[in-house]
């Protein structure tokens, strides 16, 4: 019995992650404007000068705790001001989901090393936010932005005229962005899908004796315009969209087969504008989950013609910043 009882002891202390990895010091950086330093007590309780690196990042290291608001003095020689780091809890205290089902969190949650302070945070020396620092890296009048939406990070769904909606992970977009001001950009993006059936595209039978069940093959290009307001993680954007749609209802080929190509039920090609409205959360401060609805409400080629479709991507994706 005692033999379980120190086994059982033992599974619970090595299921406790913080109790495992975590000291009781945490570091983090901040990051303050050219010319400034930090001051700060640090963890032997001595007031500490810290000078920024070449980045403008400030390394601090600290006593864990979860009710200490941590002081630093961000300092030049004309300016001075306290911001107070409010504590957080470590990525290593929900690391204890697994293993063990989330047992580590009984022997954590009196542990105080379960704290932290936030990885990396962004001096405010303006007073626009309360605490006077931003978690993540704040927006300015000029920045620019490289959008990269890769596929299969991206699902790509066209709703096409006379056939069925088929979202697939083939496809991808390229965007840049511009900030006017901090809470406002417009963004220009160019991107491309395609998606077949789920039998594949163009995938041939050895051998024609049963009547074949036909295949759908839809793909696209489009390109955008919009005018996005930015809330806190989130932005939301409206504007212009065109872009060439293409889909293709068809009996696929067989050898040896009555017909030796492709037997089109239907097809469509058209050139056709409409709008774009996008949403967008920043989950870091390089990597967001947006979806970009594209109604399609006119089709351009002999004439003007109303003709709805539409086509939805969604997924994740990086901006890569240029300041300014």
């Amino acid at each position: 019995m005692k033999k379980i009882l120190s086994l059982c002891l033992a599974l619970c202390t090595l299921s406790s992650c913080v109790t495992l990895f975590n000291g009781p010091y945490t570091d983090f950086k901040v990051h303050v404007p050219d010319g400034t330093r930090v001051i700060y007590k640090n963890e032997c309780a001595v007031m500490d000068t810290v000078m920024p690196d070449y980045a403008n990042n400030a390394r601090i290291v600290a006593r864990r705790s979860g009710t200490v608001r941590l002081p630093l003095t961000i300092k030049n020689d004309t300016f001075e001001r306290t911001i107070l780091v409010k504590p957080v809890l470590s990525w290593m205290y929900y690391a204890n989901i697994y293993p063990l089902y989330g047992l580590g969190f009984l022997i954590d949650r009196r542990n105080p090393n379960r704290f932290a302070y936030p990885h990396k945070i962004y001096a405010d020396l303006n007073g626009k936010t309360k605490e006077g620092y931003y978690k993540r890296q704040p927006y300015g009048r000029g920045d620019m932005e490289l959008a990269i939406m890769p596929p299969f990070l991206n699902v790509y769904v066209f709703n096409l005229n006379g056939l069925k909606s088929a979202g697939s992970p083939f496809g991808g977009a390229i965007g840049w962005n511009y900030y006017f001001t901090p809470n406002r950009f417009v963004s220009v993006e160019l991107g491309a899908a395609a998606v077949g059936s789920r039998n594949g595209i163009n995938r041939y039978k050895w051998r024609d004796t049963i009547p074949p069940d036909p295949r759908e093959f839809k793909s696209g290009w489009y390109v955008n315009g919009r005018h996005h307001h930015r809330i806190g993680r989130f932005d939301l954007g409206y504007g212009i969209s065109a872009g060439d749609r293409f889909g293709k209802l068809y009996y696929p080929k067989y050898i040896n087969s009555t017909y030796p190509v492709d037997s089109v039920i239907l097809q469509s090609h058209v050139f056709s504008v409409g709008g774009s409205f996008a949403a967008n959360v920043r989950l870091t401060n390089s990597f967001f989950f947006g979806i970009n609805y594209q109604p399609q409400l006119f089709s351009v080629g002999r004439g003007l013609v109303v003709n709805y479709e539409h086509l939805v991507n969604f997924g994740f994706y990086w901006r890569v910043r240029n300041h300014s």
